[in-house]
């Protein structure tokens, strides 16, 4: 979140100081519900989770204007499902920080899942664009 003022004064006693912030970065937590697809039936596995043209790192802010420079070029980060039971038919990724340019669509990440098994139903390749 960023935030900037110029000039502030303070006074004797109280001071008030109105602050809207602004999101520059957002941490993101994936969760997959699968709960309509397989009644009773947990998630067996997430292959391969990642994001890509993703731009977390690499990028910088200038404190004095809020204005980010991102990095070049998107990278691909992996999403992190450990510690998410067989038998539970939502998971959660662990946080992961997330940066997006979001001038055009080709700036934008790209979640894909190799795969998805939920119970005995497989689905390939499964893909979430413009995020």
């Amino acid at each position: 979140m960023y935030f900037r003022a110029d000039n502030v004064r303070v006074g004797k006693g109280n001071n008030l100081l109105s602050v809207i912030l602004k999101h520059k970065f957002s941490q993101i937590t994936t969760v997959v519900d699968a709960t309509a697809v397989a009644s009773g039936n947990g998630i067996k596995a997430i292959d391969t989770p990642v994001i890509t043209n993703q731009h977390a790192t690499g990028n910088s802010i200038k404190l004095f204007t809020g204005v980010i420079t991102y990095r070049t070029a998107g990278v691909t980060k992996s999403l992190d499902f450990t510690e998410n039971s067989t038998s539970n038919p939502i998971w959660r990724s662990k946080p992961f920080l997330m940066a997006n340019p979001g001038a055009a669509a080709s700036d934008m990440a790209t979640l894909t899942f190799s795969s998805l098994t939920v119970g005995t139903k497989v689905k390939q390749i499964y893909q979430v664009q413009i995020l």
